[in-house]
Order: C-alpha cells, then structure tokens, then sequence
C-alpha cells in the first residue's frame, strides 16, 4: 500500500472514530449540570443533555476544555421553557474555551438583592467560534458579557433565536442584554430584547470596545413590553460607546487608529425597534457604521450619532424610522423620517399591534429600493425581489412581529460577503430560523464583570488548538490511537488474506 493510500485510510478511521465515539453525557442534577461543564477530560463533539427540570447554582461554572471546528462541545436543554439554571452569583456559565455551543436553556438570575452586576453568560477572549441560540437569559446586569483582553477577543461567534429581558423586582437597576466588549465578525440574529433597562442607561444589543466587522439582523427589541419605562434610558442597538480603557490603547493585533473607533464597520439591517425612551439605533466613536433597511416605531430620535469618529462615517439607507437622525456627519438616502402614528397606520395593517403586513397605503415605503447588496432578504428571512421596500419587512410577506417568531435567523446569510460576517457553517447551522452614552471606567474593559481583564486567559491559548493527525485530521489522543490500532488490524487482514 502506498504512502498516499495509507493516509487516506488512516483518515477515514480518524473520521469514523470522531463521530462514532463521541460522548453524549446525561445531566439531571445540579451537580451533574457542574461536573459535566467544568469537566477538562471531554474529547471534541461531546454534548451535555440537560433535561428538563429547575437547578440552582451558587456560584458560575467554567468551560474545562475545547471543542474543535468541526466537532464544538454542546450544551443542550428540553428547551428554555422547561430546562431553567438560576443562579445567585456574579456570573452563570462563563464559557472559556473555543467552540462550544449552549441552546435551549434559560439562565435565570435570583440574587437576592437584585444580580445588578452579574453576567448570566460570559464569553472570554478565548470563546472563539461560540454560538448561543434557543436560549433565555433574564435577569441580570448583563444577559450576556463578552470581553477582551489586550491581545485578544472573541471572534466568529454567534447569538441567534434566543430572548434577553430584565423583569425581576429586584433588579432596581435593569441592565443591558447583550454587552460585547470587542470581538470579530460577531452575528447576533433573530434575537428577542425587551423590558431590559430600568433606572440607569442601558442598551438591548451593545457593541464596542474595538470590535470589527459584526452583523446585527432580525432582531426585535422593545423598550419596554411587559413593564413600564424606568427612569433611566433605554437604548436599543449601539455601535461603540463608553470610552476604551487606555490599558487597550496599545493593542499589538490593531493598527494605529483604534483608539479612535470604538467600533469598526458594523452592519446593522433588518431591525425592528419599538417603544424605546431613548435612542433606538446609536453610535458612539464609531467608524463605518451601517443602518440598513430597519424600522424604528415610537421611539426618537430613530439614529443617534453621538460622537462622530474620525474614521469612514456612519451610514443609513432604506430605513422607516418614527424619529430622525440626530449628530455627527453621517450619510443618509432613501430613508422615511420622523414617521407620525396616523401614517404607520396606514402604512402597516396594525403598527401598534406588532401587525406589520401591509396596510392601507403602503406606497409611501414600498418598492422604493435601491436593492441593496447587503440586504437580500426581510426580518422574517423572506427573499426581497425587485425594487426593495423600505424598513425591516418586504410586502406582502411581512405579518405579525408578536408574538415573536422564534427562528428569523435560519434562512440565508444575508448577502454579506464573508470577511465581514459570522462563523463558520458547521457550528452556525444549527440555528433555525437622551443620548445612551455610558462614560468612563463604568465601561468598555476596565472594571468587575464589564472588564475582559478580570479573569485573564486563565483558560490557556494554547487549549484552543487541538493536536493534528499526520493526514490533518484532528482528535484527541485517545482517537487517534484507536485510529492506528484500528489501521493495524485492517493491515493484518490484508495480510491473512494475502
């Protein structure tokens, strides 16, 4: 046999021992959930079940070690309805290590005095290729925190399908649901924010920190759904923001501008905001920003560029918007301003019902176009053909946005082209369809849970590279000698037979 031949072989067993042997681990106590998600012994492609029941935690679990491109380690419940962590703790799972994926859970906050401070779900620099999806979170000062650290962040990672909201009594302050500080082509699609702030500034989706390249599509944020306003300020979807720490000034893996761009060419399309206090759609020190074919309901202003940046400058296209736009240089076409509730009744069936198909008079936003690049399909993944309608929805598919309806996310990419958008497809296919400013050290990488410096890299980088095979396949230890052992006995058939 030759060289050739034999790595071939030795490939397809490596394959099949992948995927024949790994793990699937059964957790039904609280213990269990522990054991299992701090374990450091899982070979890539195990899955954790946690089945459906109520556990409390007292303190936050950390991911033991990583999974692998084509195998992540995976965390699944019964669902988030049925399957509820609760944690009276600064954090809940803080996931570590790179490719892992939590679904069909709900992490729960109960601190007693309110987890004003707490993360539910943090993501460390070294979560690369993570992807969330079919999850609760609630009740946290942050649902979900991602951090960074001089030298590193989390990229390609993805938060799909899943709702954020903050309606505990005890959280007196409220919090922000999605606070990612950093990070690379970040997707956050198809995701359900409400009733998440309370008395203090906080924000439904919030990017900054030096983060590049992300997307930000299909989701449905309200300000405030199932509670009333706070006193404090609602913002719904922001790019850059609360002022980088100078300990991230001097990053080796950024180029002399980043000080300068809180956020670096982040794509926004595809939103539906409702009933924020605040600003619906804002930048803070953000460069390249792009507002694409999303619709603002009774919030103003509906984009808020409130520090313009030096960079390539802010940008929005195709959107309905209740409010205006207000700040910094900025370039807008073809947008439908400061929308009065007498026309969303007529443009839509029943706006303020959540009933966005077409209503009486749809002309003023439909086919309107122009067809954009980077948005070839609506809110609800329908495809956009011909001249495009204005806002998140393309008659006359659209329908109602509430209930929501879990799944936007499934369908296309949306026409980005990769080098700006989300993981990779063999962790990302499992989804299914006043001014907002925080300042100072309260923010972006310096202090508590907000920082990406409080916990280090206490995972090991080097963790997050599994060994390779001699035929570039890879796997554990304990697969690759059942791999050679395997080719053994094939060898000697070959020689009996002979």
């Amino acid at each position: 046999m030759s060289v050739a031949t034999r790595r071939i072989v030795a490939c397809l067993v490596a394959s099949v021992s992948l995927s024949s042997w790994a793990a699937e681990i059964t957790a039904s106590t609280a213990q269990q959930i522990r054991d299992a998600i701090t374990s450091a012994s899982h070979t890539p492609g195990t899955v954790i079940h946690i089945t459906a029941g109520h556990y409390a935690f007292t303190s936050a679990m950390w991911t033991g070690v990583a999974g692998s491109a084509a195998m992540p380690i995976r965390i699944t419940g019964d669902g988030a309805a049925t399957t509820q962590l609760d944690f009276d703790s600064a954090e809940g799972i803080v996931i570590n290590h790179a490719h892992w994926v939590l679904e069909k859970v709900w992490l729960n906050g109960v601190c007693p005095g309110g987890c004003d401070g707490s993360a539910g779900l943090h993501l460390k620099a070294t979560a690369d290729h993570f992807t969330g999806q079919k999850m609760k979170i609630t009740n946290f000062g942050q649902n979900i925190k991602g951090d960074r650290t001089p030298d590193l962040e989390v990229s390609d990672s993805s938060i799909l399908d899943s709702e954020f909201s903050n309606t505990a009594p005890a959280l007196t302050a409220g919090g922000t649901a999605i606070d990612l500080v950093g990070g690379k082509r970040w997707r956050i699609a198809g995701n359900y924010v409400h009733d998440y702030a309370r008395d203090e500034t906080h924000y439904g989706i919030f990017i900054k920190g030096g983060s590049s390249d992300s997307v930000i599509e299909r989701n449905l944020v309200i300000g405030a759904k199932d509670l009333a306003h706070g006193s404090g300020a609602e913002v719904g979807i922001s790019f850059g923001g609360g002022g980088t720490g100078p300990q991230f000034c001097a990053l080796t893996n950024k180029g002399a501008s980043f000080c300068t761009c809180e956020d670096f060419n982040g794509v926004a399309r595809n939103n539906i905001v409702i009933n924020v206090n605040d600003s619906a759609l804002h930048t803070k020190v953000a460069c390249g920003s792009q507002f694409l074919n999303n619709t603002v309901i009774g919030s103003s202003p509906g984009l808020q560029i409130q520090i313009a940046s030096t960079g390539a400058a802010v940008e929005a296209h195709n959107n309905v918007f209740s409010g205006g736009i207000s700040g910094g240089t900025h370039i807008a076409t073809d947008n439908l301003l400061n929308v009065t509730s007498p026309q969303l009744a007529m443009i839509y069936a029943n706006a303020a019902g959540f009933d966005l198909s077409a209503g009486s008079a749809p002309a003023a936003i439909k086919d309107k176009g122009p067809n954009l690049a980077k948005v070839t399909d609506d809110y609800f993944g329908s495809p956009r053909t011909g001249l495009n309608d204005w806002g998140a929805v393309e008659f006359p598919s659209s329908g109602v946005v509430w209930p929501w309806p879990t799944g936007s996310s499934a369908t296309t990419d949306g026409g980005v082209s990769p080098s700006i958008d989300s993981g990779t497809p063999s962790i990302d296919a499992g989804a299914t369809k006043s001014d907002g400013g925080v300042s100072g050290p309260s923010d972006a990488g310096s202090t508590g849970v907000d920082a990406g410096v409080d916990g280090g890299v206490d995972g090991g980088v080097g963790s997050e590279n599994p060994p390779k095979l001699p035929c570039s396949c890879s796997g554990s230890a304990v697969e690759t000698s059942l791999g050679a052992a395997l080719l053994a006995l094939w060898h000697r058939s070959r020689r009996k037979k002979a």
